[in-house]
Formats: structure tokens, C-alpha cells, sequence
């Protein structure tokens, strides 16, 4: 971002351009009608006779214009704005000094000073002098409108710069927890699990070693201690990272809803959908934290007994949505778990949705792409 000037060149020459020419014109336009309407000042020779206000007026304002639009043309090629300060200077100062003489020539060519006239010689450098000063101040104008415009430009990248390394720690810290949480959860799965089995097989054999009536109470510890492993570590290492994720999402998502009760009904129109799609490790963590949610309470408080899982992507946006036949959520109910869900959802620019559908509930979840 130090050179600026190279930032955005077509816009800046439009700046440039644009701002010269209204300026130059607007000058143009007062000088030629303050000469002849207000100072009552008539060309020497034009068409041999002493013209009327409009004819004199039309033409000083045509040779005015065109002195502009050649300046205009000269600046487009020269682009002063590429120049460090001195440049510029130099630049604009052949621009303006240029365009002066073309506006002389012009102006003798229509007839309008008299060459061979002293008057008409002295007036005609006078009038060299103001035209050049002029035609630097619309060239300067210009200039500082494009200063003003690198100004805004500088604003603008130093706010994208500042969101996008945003989202990027945003997406460090979450690529961090979930490294993690994976972590967490293969400890639980190997090493404390693994404790746990050592810790049951150890009791049974003390269980059957034993003949007194303790040896139940350790067979009845032993299978406590299995129940525990089985139920709450596995819970909470699937809770902490799904376990099948490592395999894809609509691996993750078949496991998870091959775990549901044989009573109930379930319909997968989502897992062949998330299998052609490459999502980020957070998004499929939330996809699947939000089915596995919305399958609890559709069993847990709808009391449904059939359960439809539906994914759709477009270029824009995934949407995941979890519906059933149950009772559906209560006017005003708490989201509890699914409050920190929505949370997560708007953290990488998703919405989080529970409403009432025609036969039970509606969980939709929405991620874009």
C-alpha cells in the first residue's frame, strides 16, 4: 500500500480528468462571457468586420472549450498523477503553459487578436499569462482530487486489511479449539477408556477370586464402572469432536442417525449432498452438533416418531434442515444448548433457525459457501 499511485490508475485518471475539465470549463465559460457581456471586450478582426455579442461570444467560448479539450488530451497522455511533487509541478506547468499557446493560436487563427497589431499582441500575451494560470489551477484542482480519492482508497484497505486479518484470527482460534477438541476426545476414546477397561477387568478378576458375598458388590462395581465407560466417556468424547467426522460429515451424519431407536423413521436427504461438498472443519463440527440437537429434542420433548434430514446448496449458501412430526417447540421456549449453536452459526456468517412446521418441528440451519 506505499504506492498509492498505482493503487487504482484508471480511477485516478478519471478523477483527474473529470475534475480538470469541469473546472476548466466552468472557467472557460465565465471568462468568455464576462469579457464580452460584462468588460465589453470585441476581437479586432473578425471576418473583417466587428461582430455582435453572440457571434463574439460563441466563438471565444468554442476556442475556450477546445483549449480545454486539448489540455484534457495532453493530461490523459502525460498522467501528472504518476509524478512524485516535483513532477507534478514541471508537468502541470508544460500542460498549462502548453494550453495557453494552443488557446493563442486558436484565438488568432479565429480572428480574434490581430497580430500585426501591437494592442492586440499585448493582449494576446496578458491573455498568455491568465489562460496558463488558469489552466494550472483546473490542473491542480484535479490533482488535489486525486489526492483526496488516494486518501479515501488508503481508508478503504486499511479496513478491508484490518477485516480480513479479523476473520483470519477468527478462523486460527477456531481451527486451535478444534484441534483441541480432537485432541480431548482421542484422549477419552484411548487412554482414559483404556484406564477404565484395565480398572473393570482388574474388579472381575477380584470378583471372582473373592468367595465372600463382596465379590457381587465388585461384579456390581465392575459393571457400574462398564456402563460408565460405555454411556458417559463415549458421550462426552462425541460431544467434545464426532467421532466419524475424520471420514467426512455424511459419514459423521449416517453414524448419527444410525443410532436412533428402531421405532423411529428416518428419511436422509443430507449426507449424499455434504459428500460432494468441501466445507471447513467448523462447519462440519456445527452441521452436525445441530442434527445431532435437533434429533434430541425431536425425540427428548416433540415426542416424534419421524425424522427428515434435508441439505441443499446453491453458489451462495448451505442449508441444513432437521424436521419431524412431533408436538414441535412451545411459543417463547428456551434454546439452551441451541442458543450456543446459534452463536457459533453467526460466528462464521450463519443463521440458526427453530420454528413450528405443518406436523411438528423445524430446525434450519444456514452456512454460506
Amino acid at each position: 500500500m506505499s504506492d498509492l499511485a498505482e493503487l487504482d490508475p484508471r480511477g485516478e485518471q478519471r478523477v483527474m480528468l473529470v475534475t480538470t475539465v469541469l473546472v476548466a470549463g466552468i472557467l472557460s465559460i465565465y471568462t468568455s462571457t464576462q469579457s464580452v457581456l460584462v468588460l465589453g471586450v470585441f476581437s479586432h478582426a473578425l471576418s473583417g468586420s466587428t461582430p455582435s455579442q453572440p457571434l463574439e461570444l460563441t466563438v471565444r467560448t468554442a476556442v475556450n472549450l477546445a483549449t480545454v479539450a486539448v489540455v484534457a488530451a495532453a493530461a490523459s497522455a502525460v498522467r501528472p498523477q504518476r509524478f512524485r511533487a516535483a513532477g507534478r509541478a514541471l508537468s502541470v506547468c508544460a500542460l498549462a503553459v502548453g494550453g495557453a499557446l494552443v488557446r493563442g493560436v486558436l484565438q488568432a487563427a479565429t480572428g480574434i487578436y490581430a497580430l500585426p497589431d501591437s494592442g492586440s499582441r499585448h493582449a494576446l500575451l496578458v491573455e498568455l499569462l491568465t489562460s496558463s494560470c488558469l489552466l494550472a489551477l483546473s490542473l491542480g484542482v484535479g490533482l488535489l482530487f486525486v489526492g483526496v480519492a488516494r486518501q479515501a482508497r488508503r481508508g478503504d484497505l486499511l479496513r478491508l486489511a484490518a477485516q480480513q486479518r479479523v476473520v483470519q484470527l477468527l478462523r486460527e482460534v477456531q481451527d486451535e479449539e478444534l484441534r483441541v477438541r480432537r485432541e480431548l476426545a482421542e484422549t477419552i476414546h484411548g487412554s482414559v477408556q483404556g484406564t477404565f477397561v484395565v480398572i473393570e477387568a482388574q474388579l472381575h478378576r477380584l470378583a471372582q477370586e473373592a468367595a465372600d458375598p463382596s465379590g457381587a458388590e465388585l461384579r456390581m462395581l465392575a459393571a457400574q464402572l462398564g456402563t460408565l465407560r460405555e454411556g458417559e466417556l463415549r458421550r462426552m468424547s462425541a460431544e467434545l469432536y464426532p467421532v466419524d467426522l475424520d471420514r467426512g460429515p455424511d459419514a459423521a451424519l449416517r453414524a448419527l442417525l444410525a443410532r436412533l431407536p428402531s421405532w423411529v423413521a428416518v428419511t436422509d436427504e443430507a449426507s449424499a449432498v455434504l459428500a460432494d461438498l468441501a466445507l471447513s472443519q467448523e462447519a462440519q463440527v456445527l452441521i452436525i452438533r445441530v442434527v445431532e440437537d435437533g434429533l434430541s429434542n425431536a425425540l427428548r420433548h416433540g415426542h416424534a416418531r419421524a425424522i427428515r434430514v434435508v441439505a441443499a446448496a446453491d453458489d451462495h449458501a448451505l442449508t441444513v434442515t432437521v424436521s419431524d412430526d412431533g408436538d414441535g417447540p412451545e411459543d417463547g421456549a428456551s434454546w439452551s444448548g441451541l442458543a450456543r449453536l446459534g452463536r457459533r452459526a453467526e460466528a462464521i456468517g450463519g443463521t440458526l433457525r427453530l420454528a413450528a412446521g405443518r406436523d411438528g418441528g423445524v430446525l434450519t440451519l444456514v452456512l454460506p459457501r
